[in-house]
């Protein structure tokens, strides 16, 4: 331990399995091919902890964190870990300072990256800054006991993101993967994008109040919104898209885009159901569209189609389509009775 002295660790190969690595205000780095720590405590204070993977830049080791780390450094680097072949978490990541983010990978030099996968299996991560994460193939960041703040991830597979509280995807990209993402609050989302044939995007935000705030999402084949309250635009009255899938299937408590707000979607089969609230979708597909259900308990319906819907089944105000509640198409037709 040191007070704000600078505390390095080197060798071939390091491990931690008991004890505390400490610092009041100085900066902790560890440099190995390769580093396990099955127990134990690593803290810097206000200062940082870097974990390298490769420390000759020639063969890049594991990376096992199981014990405890632990930093209230407000910069955006508070904790990095990077170089490394994989990451497996099972451990305690606390970063508790505004400001103070993790970084996982690098998102400006590509020899920093964690190539392999990123795998966390148990443990928690609560970072009070921004996380970013870069990895060489999936990223499982799954458990629900996480609280991020907001994340940014660029992976080669499949993602999968949990979180205890509210949380914003600034920009989560696969190049070949799905997205899943599952929330116990407002899931507010600047930019999420599945790539790869057959690939979905799913998220959900848990909890009566939680809403789903789109900006953007993409996925080639299916994607799932799923809000204990609201799905609805982050900037009201956008032109922008804000969700496109072959096929969607949005799901709320408390209504879909808003009574006043339309969404704008991109797909050809469409399922859209909330307890309470409007339905208010435009879709711009430019092909035929099926809707297999849009459905509210107590709200209108206005359905907004740019060209000829080829089926819908619809029920408002929780007693079928009646002639109080509004379905409205601009610019398309409906082929069957609605």
């Amino acid at each position: 331990s040191t007070n704000n002295g600078l505390i390095t660790i080197e060798g071939e190969t390091v491990g931690q399995s008991a004890g505390t690595i400490s610092s009041v205000n100085g900066n902790i780095a560890i440099n190995a091919d390769g580093v396990t720590q099955t127990a134990g405590t690593i803290n810097s204070g206000t200062g940082t902890i870097t974990i390298d993977g490769d420390i000759n830049d020639a063969t890049e080791g594991a990376v096992t964190i199981g014990g405890t780390l632990i930093s209230t450094n407000t910069t955006a680097n508070a904790i990095k870990i990077f170089d490394a072949a994989s990451l497996t978490l099972s451990g305690t990541i606390t970063i508790s300072e505004t400001g103070g983010g993790l970084n996982l990978g690098s998102a400006t030099d590509s020899t920093d990256d964690i190539t392999g996968a990123i795998d966390q299996n148990a443990g928690s991560i609560t970072v009070a800054g921004a996380t970013v994460v870069v990895g060489g193939s999936s990223v499982d960041l799954d458990q629900s006991a996480n609280n991020f703040n907001t994340i940014t991830v660029a992976a080669a597979s499949t993602t999968t993101i949990g979180d205890t509280n509210a949380i914003t995807l600034t920009s989560v990209v696969t190049t070949n993967g799905s997205v899943t993402v599952i929330s116990g609050g407002t899931l507010t989302v600047t930019a999420v994008t599945a790539v790869g044939a057959g690939e979905d995007v799913a998220l959900t935000a848990n909890g009566g109040t939680s809403d789903i705030v789109v900006d953007a999402v993409t996925a080639p084949d299916t994607v799932t919104l799923t809000a204990g309250d609201e799905v609805k635009e982050a900037a009201d009255n956008d032109a922008a898209v804000d969700v496109t899938g072959a096929t969607l299937d949005l799901n709320a408590a408390g209504g879909i885009g808003t009574a006043s707000v339309q969404m704008e979607i991109s797909a050809t089969t469409l399922t859209a159901d909330t307890t309470t609230g409007a339905v208010n979708l435009k879709n711009i597909r430019s092909a035929n569209a099926t809707a297999t259900t849009l459905t509210t308990g107590t709200g209108d319906i206005t359905f907004n189609q740019e060209r000829t819907l080829a089926s819908a089944t619809v029920a408002a105000g929780g007693v079928g389509y009646a002639v109080n509640d509004v379905l409205t198409f601009y610019g398309g037709t409906a082929t069957s009775a609605v």
